[in-house]
């Protein structure tokens, strides 16, 4: 995760740092740049495809405000809310958003931006994905359509769409990369930052369910 990785990056110098699910390495400033480098520094971004997620989830939810909940101490949350504020104003949507600084401000940020959204967008934000049940609960009460790009919290949720990575295979991409770096193929920094757009590696899921509550057709 985004903090982590800078805190080994501060530390180590000499030791290699292969970092998986960061979503901008670049902008959280473990990288100079996303090409093979120089650098101590290297490894998997998790950035998701946000315009299409939301473009699609738009679709089929008929949402015309997008809300989102996002960490606002941490690059990585900050990041994903201003791609989705983007594609919000790129798609005529409207937009809406939470800050929070910890896990435990997740619900009532929801609840004070519940009566303004008619959806909800979650990334893959590790302090909002903690507490995504409260997310999954407060959006029920409300009817509102729950979207999360990471479908390995999303389990047993009342979630209208998930879309993001399969992380066990992005795992084992990371840990490929590793592996260049132990082997002496490369160095962390010749890695560069790997993002991932092969189709095989994303999971697309709806559930029917809460799809027949809200009133739509898949």
């Amino acid at each position: 995760a985004t903090p982590t990785a800078q805190a080994l990056a501060n530390v180590f110098k000499n030791v290699p740092v292969v970092f998986g699910g960061i979503t901008d390495p670049l902008e959280a400033g473990l990288v100079p740049s996303y090409d093979p480098n120089d650098g101590n520094v290297g490894g998997v971004s998790d950035k998701n495809p946000v315009y299409e997620q939301v473009e699609l989830f738009a679709q089929l939810s008929g949402a015309k405000t997008i809300g989102i909940v996002f960490t606002s101490g941490e690059a990585n949350g900050v990041q994903l809310r201003d791609m989705v504020a983007d594609s919000c104003a790129k798609l005529g949507l409207g937009f809406v958003e939470a800050g929070v600084s910890n896990s435990a401000e997740v619900k009532s940020a929801i609840l004070s931006i519940a009566k303004r959204i008619d959806g909800l967008y979650i990334g893959t934000d590790n302090t909002v994905v903690s507490a995504i049940a409260s997310l999954s609960e407060v959006c029920s009460q409300y009817g509102i359509p729950f979207f999360t790009a990471d479908p390995t919290s999303a389990e047993g949720l009342e979630f209208f769409m998930v879309w993001g990575f399969d992380y066990y295979k992005h795992g084992r991409k990371t840990g490929e990369a590793v592996y260049q770096v132990l082997t002496g193929q490369k160095s962390a920094g010749q890695l560069g930052t790997i993002f991932t757009t092969d189709p095989k590696d994303f999971e697309l899921w709806f559930n029917l369910d809460v799809a027949k509550k809200l009133g739509i057709t898949i």
